[in-house]
């Protein structure tokens, strides 16, 4: 995972996730984002970003229903309640403090 400074012009390396997932998500601080067509949805939400669900084509097809919060202030991923189905190809937004998934894929297309 990576970090952009925007006040400094700066790429910078951050701590890794504890799932390997493909494809990236859009966020923004914004309530009202919708996330374009993603493997994974990322939003941001009190401070965190969540990852949710996604897929890793690593020597297979794994779909991911897991989510992962990332904390910048510690550098750490730690893993939260798991969605109820696993999916890719979802949205996601962030919206009166809580995350919302929806639409995408539940097996291989």
């Amino acid at each position: 995972v990576e970090m952009f400074n925007a006040y400094v012009d700066t790429w910078s390396l951050v701590a890794f996730m504890s799932s390997a997932r493909s494809g990236h998500g859009k966020i923004s601080s914004q309530s009202k984002n919708i996330n374009e067509k993603s493997t994974l949805g990322v939003v941001s939400l009190g401070g965190y970003l969540y990852v949710t669900g996604g897929a890793n084509y690593d020597g297979g097809h794994t779909i991911f229903k897991s989510v992962e919060k990332y904390d910048p202030k510690t550098d750490k991923w730690t893993t939260v309640a798991d969605m109820n189905q696993a999916r890719f190809g979802h949205g996601a937004v962030s919206h009166d403090g809580k995350i919302y998934v929806f639409g995408g894929y539940r097996e291989e297309v």
